[in-house]
């Protein structure tokens, strides 16, 4: 396993250990020199040392390693340095310096720049941290770049790659997948064991088990929501095995997702290969993830159908206003006809009134003449219960998909909030599950804490309660309280409260120390007053080293000056004309507005691929890119879809199940990374990526 461990790619690779090829404006950082640096350059006899220890240590400050070149590998180099610092010198342009000499000026690099070389003891303890890691996560790249961060913590110089993949991360990987194997013979039943290879040696319809629990709802349908819950259902009692096993395996969280990962990479056949029975965390942790897969999915489409019966009953009473207010407006220019028949001398007076209503029922029939005295009497339309007739009206389509899904939602509190509506939930479920209807059931047993008081009257009447509003009601807060954070899923991932989260406190309370000793956080250790001390120590200290390159004159903004009494005083050196806020070449391009940037970047990166459908694998739906970016600009802003959705021509609805379908954690950091990616490929990256030189003198 370690002998193939592919950690970086080739690129990555080089980016950290290839030999630096230094730009124009970083060899005006990186190739000048203090004078104590220029000090040490003197004690080496023969140009070619002199040059070799300069561009040893130039290199070393620029990626904290050490390299075997031939100086003309590095020409253009060699000759800043020729012209900066050797003008009455001839200096070589080719050749290599001893390996003796060579790595006594890395020895002499390591004590100017107060680094180590990682021996023995160091490597131990890289291989320590990378054991402790691999139970966090163990995908290489996570380890190997905690271990980067390490490394440059403690001012080491990261050992060779080839060290990090075998003897290293490599190891630490295989220890890890040792300890699982021999916790799984010991803690997985055999019946348990064959229900997994059920999974992967049996079929469901035309797929193998794991093959057909793999795939996913395309689309929130009924067809595809009952696909979904069907997975579920045989996902359950494998759950239930999985859940408290991989807490005893001691799995994290991390891991998990990296195993069930796995599960998804490799194919029924390569899983069967599998020796040691490590294949059986794979599918354990693809269990675990995709029942709380499952669980959000089935979250999001019980919030979608909520959202699309409000939206319909809002359109059917936009509908009814408008075909009132046409009807109406047909209907007005006929009442000077009906009072005209008052005036008709050719009616005479003893005429019986059926005759005149006769004539009145041929102008008007008797809906028209009801409809005329509601707009003359301005009788109110009540809109709410528009509404709450056309969810009744709707019932079977509420109770097909809604209802559902219900059953197969598990909803859970923190606290006393929402008791009342959880209370009615539970109440509802549990007559759901034995067969009963609701409707049935004696008004006064049923919960209705949770129902505000203004629409009690629209649900409960005097002959009883209305069981299809009652129902509604119900997914109505519950889908409210879903999205408000207020009410959680059971065994979910984007659903699941704060505190599901979080070590158990009593956990935390007995094992704090070690906790933190093992994520690094030491100085969590101490109290208050100590870490405020060392703090200030430690500015301090920085704030000598400043004032010693003031001093010296290496700070070329700062200028000293002495006064009568002989003490000094420094002030800053402004040129004649003040420098610019922005660059002058900034003031070549136009000013742009936020959107028009984001969509110039989308087309020069296409990031916009990364927000991929919740409900679809593989990523075949794609995002409305308009839609898209004004979520993103929304939230990036801190003002909302509801505030974007007021302020732009942008839908609400349409807002929102852009942002409940696309945008999340995972999908916002592909994004990023792609834009990041595109970024470190332009020619002008490395202009960006320097230090200033008076910083770097500082710290070095």
């Amino acid at each position: 396993m370690s002998s193939q461990l592919n950690i970086l790619s080739q690129k990555e690779i080089h980016q950290i250990y290839g030999l630096p090829k230094l730009k124009q404006k970083q060899r005006s950082v990186y190739l000048e020199f203090t004078l104590p640096e220029q000090e040490l350059v003197r004690k080496y006899k023969t140009p070619i040392t002199r040059v070799y220890f300069l561009l040893q240590l130039a290199y070393f400050k620029f990626k904290q390693q050490f390299f075997i070149f031939n100086l003309h590998q590095v020409s253009k180099d060699v000759a800043y340095l020729q012209q900066a610092y050797f003008a009455g010198e001839v200096l070589p342009t080719q050749g290599v310096i001893s390996k003796p000499i060579r790595l006594g000026q890395q020895r002499v690099i390591l004590k100017l720049i107060n680094y180590q070389i990682a021996g023995d003891e160091v490597r131990k303890q890289l291989f320590d941290r990378a054991c402790e890691l691999s139970s966090i996560s163990a995908s290489p790249v996570f380890i190997f770049r905690d271990l980067i961060n390490w490394t440059e913590k403690k001012r080491i110089v990261l050992p060779s790659y080839s060290t990090m993949q075998r003897r290293i991360i490599g190891k630490a990987l295989t220890l890890e997948r040792r300890r699982l194997e021999g916790l799984l013979s010991k803690n997985l039943p055999k019946e348990h064991a064959a229900q997994m290879d059920y999974l992967i040696n049996e079929k469901i319809g035309h797929y193998y088990g794991l093959t057909w629990l793999q795939q996913e709802a395309s689309n929130f349908n009924p067809q595809s929501i009952r696909k979904e819950t069907s997975r579920k259902e045989i996902l359950d009692p494998l759950f239930k095995i999985a859940q408290p096993l991989l807490k005893k395996l001691g799995i994290s969280n991390e891991n998990i997702n990296y195993y069930a990962s796995l599960a998804n990479h490799y194919t029924v056949g390569e899983l069967r290969q599998f020796k040691g029975g490590i294949h059986y965390v794979f599918i354990l942790s693809f269990i675990r993830q995709r029942y709380q897969e499952c669980n959000d999915v089935l979250a999001e489409a019980f919030k979608y159908y909520v959202r699309k019966y409000e939206t319909q009953a809002k359109q059917i009473v936009k509908e009814y206003f408008y075909q009132f207010n046409l009807d109406v407006n047909e209907q007005l220019p006929k009442i000077p006809m009906i009072l005209a028949l008052f005036l008709d001398d050719s009616v005479p007076d003893e005429t019986p009134f059926i005759v005149v209503k006769k004539k009145v029922l041929e102008v008007l029939d008797q809906e028209k003449i009801l409809l005329l005295n509601d707009f003359i009497e301005e009788n109110r339309i009540d809109e709410t219960e528009l509404r709450w007739q056309h969810y009744e009206d709707i019932k079977r389509q509420i109770s097909y998909n809604l209802r559902h899904i219900f059953k197969f939602l598990d909803f859970t509190v923190t606290g006393d909030t929402n008791r009342k509506l959880m209370k009615a939930a539970i109440f509802v479920k549990t007559l759901f599950v034995k067969g009963k209807a609701l409707k049935k059931v004696n008004v006064e047993l049923v919960p209705k804490g949770f129902i505000p008081k203004y629409l009690q009257p629209y649900i409960f009447r005097k002959e009883g309660f209305i069981a299809a509003r009652y129902e509604l009601m119900l997914y109505q807060s519950l889908s409210k309280q879903l999205q408000g954070g207020n009410i959680f899923i059971k065994d979910s991932v984007n659903h699941q409260s704060l505190e599901s989260d979080l070590i158990p406190l009593n956990y935390w309370k007995q094992n704090k120390q070690q906790i933190l000793k093992q994520i690094g956080l030491e100085k969590l250790f101490l109290t208050p007053k100590v870490l405020l001390t060392e703090l200030k120590k430690e500015l301090e200290d920085k704030i000598k080293v400043v004032n010693q390159a003031i001093l010296k004159g290496e700070n070329k903004d700062v200028k000293i000056e002495k006064k009568t009494d002989g003490s000094s005083k420094w002030k800053l050196v402004y040129t004649a004309k003040e420098e610019e806020t922005n660059h002058k070449i900034y003031n070549q391009f136009p000013v742009i507005g936020i959107v028009p940037l984001l969509n110039w970047v989308n087309q020069q990166t296409e990031f916009s691929t990364a927000f991929k459908h919740i409900l679809e694998k593989g990523g075949r739906k794609k995002a409305d890119e308009d839609l898209l970016i004004a979520c993103i600009v929304a939230l990036g802003t801190n003002h909302g879809i509801g505030n974007m959705a007021g302020r732009s021509d942008m839908n609400y609805n349409n807002l929102k199940r852009t942002l409940d379908s696309f945008v999340r954690a995972e999908t916002l950091r592909e994004a990023n990374r792609i834009i990041v990616d595109a970024t470190a490929d332009l020619s002008m990256f490395d202009a960006y990526n320097t230090t200033p030189t008076i910083i770097k003198k500082v710290c070095h």
